[in-house]
């Protein structure tokens, strides 16, 4: 999942920018998930912060950060 992050910044924004007329720059840029998508808008609004300027994460699922919960222990990724 993690590697959306490369899709998103060198691909997909890239093209939007020269197919369509969008407002460029991260205070423009915002990025929203829910469950698994919330835990990956939280991921690459850290690691692209430059690019995105607002991260919205509903019910996000576990795993940016090392953690236990009652099923399993997440490792984490920052």
């Amino acid at each position: 999942y993690d590697d959306f992050l490369y899709d998103l910044t060198e691909s997909l924004m890239p093209y939007m920018s020269e197919h369509y007329a969008v407002a460029e720059g991260r205070e423009n840029t915002a990025i929203a998930g829910f469950s698994m998508g919330g835990r990956e808008s939280i991921y690459i609004g850290m690691k692209a912060c430059d690019k995105i300027g607002y991260v919205c994460a509903s019910s996000p699922a576990p795993g940016i950060i090392a953690t236990q919960d009652s099923f399993m222990v997440h490792k984490g990724n920052m």
